[in-house]
């Protein structure tokens, strides 16, 4: 039964082939398909062969490259599910069946799965290695269980439910990439990153940046941008929020070390939630300081790129900010802002750095399935 094979298929993981001006990668011919089909299920004939293949082919199980050809005993390049979707992170099987209604209560299941195989990974230091959590056994199971999300529908979630899910999501899904794809070391592949490794969500495919972006500060521009993660005519708009609630920015942890701490957030209390880690991350003198001699406010870096959700202008964020402290702090920056003297408003240098003791290095060709490449226009070769 096709169904119950086991992926990855590791004899049938493949080569990196050429075609024309393309490199299809972690693929193989027909041919080799169904000489290495016949070998390790004993079979007698390579039409018995095929016929098991096209069995793997509907159950998804196997795909030809460019999905415009049925598995044949040819030259054609297929490839197992596994990898044939590497930008997607939860793409290593197409998940058919059931899906808990209650998807706080899956990611909460995912998120226990991975911890264990993150304390696994860490050192006495607080380090993680995540070359060796990717290697661990249960990360296969991770794998399969975190697919179980392409059957969630995030357009059915009430507005308090969606930006609940789309926090802890966005959180889960970081340290999910490091294991996986590597940890970006520079702004080029950090954006890199961001916009091109992604989840499959109920039949929508969201990177980091659209998850953030398009669904969760309701469809604004990134920083750095000039379009709208989501054009008029996309069909993920519907999934976006209506209106952006700031406090997201001290709720969502890219996985650097300037991010604020990882927290669980649910649907009936996000509210207060939010309002609790946004006095938690501004009470912190490396995200917020007040000098009532020099009348000056320094920020974290994540006010200066999201400030427009905030404050209208530079001028009028001091005010947002007070509402997130408490104590001395507050009353100082409270009488610094009704004396009308202008407030100089700096911001800290922010630390990319992270817990990873050991990572692969992230950069985008370890998200694609295909790459340009010179070749020979008479290579002879079919796909």
């Amino acid at each position: 039964d096709a169904s119950k094979l086991p992926p990855p298929l590791s004899y049938l993981i493949g080569s990196h082939l050429p075609y024309l001006a393309r490199i299809y990668k972690d693929c193989f011919t027909g041919k080799d398909g169904v000489t290495a089909i016949m070998s390790h299920y004993k079979l007698s004939s390579r039409s018995d062969a095929v016929k098991f293949g096209l069995e793997l082919q509907k159950k998804k199980i196997l795909h030809h490259v460019t999905e415009d050809h049925a598995f044949v005993d040819d030259e054609y390049y297929y490839r197992l599910q596994p990898y044939h979707q590497p930008k997607i992170l939860n793409s290593f099987m197409v998940w058919t069946e059931r899906v808990d209604s209650n998807s706080m209560a899956l990611l909460g299941r995912l998120k226990k799965l991975l911890g264990k195989i993150e304390s696994a990974a860490t050192n006495d230091d607080g380090l993680v290695d995540y070359v060796a959590a990717k290697e661990d056994s249960s990360f296969l199971l991770f794998e399969e269980a975190a697919c179980e999300l392409q059957g969630v529908k995030m357009d059915s979630m009430d507005d308090s439910t969606k930006l609940a899910f789309g926090i802890n999501l966005y959180n889960l899904m970081i340290k999910y990439a490091f294991m996986k794809v590597g940890i970006a070391s520079s702004n080029l592949q950090r954006k890199a990153f961001f916009d091109n490794v992604a989840f499959s969500i109920g039949g929508d495919v969201l990177s980091f940046s659209e998850l953030e972006n398009g669904v969760m500060r309701a469809n604004a521009l990134a920083p750095f941008t000039i379009r709208a993660p989501f054009a008029k005519n996309d069909p993920r708009l519907r999934l976006a929020l209506t209106k952006v609630d700031p406090r997201i920015h001290f709720a969502l942890n890219c996985g650097a070390t300037s991010c604020p701490p990882v927290k669980n957030f649910s649907s009936q209390s996000i509210d207060e939630e939010l309002r609790v880690v946004a006095q938690a991350f501004c009470q912190q003198p490396d995200n917020v300081s007040v000098n009532k001699d020099t009348y000056e406010l320094s920020l974290s870096m994540i006010l200066k790129w999201y400030r427009a959700d905030f404050a209208d202008s530079l001028q009028m964020l001091p005010a947002r900010v007070v509402t997130f402290l408490r104590g001395e702090r507050k009353k100082t920056l409270q009488t610094m802002i009704d004396s009308g003297r202008p407030i100089k408003v700096t911001f800290n240098v922010y630390d990319w750095g992270t817990n990873a003791s050991k990572s692969e290095a992230f950069h985008v060709g370890l998200v694609s399935s295909n790459e340009p490449k010179l070749l020979s226009l008479f290579s002879g070769l079919q796909v």
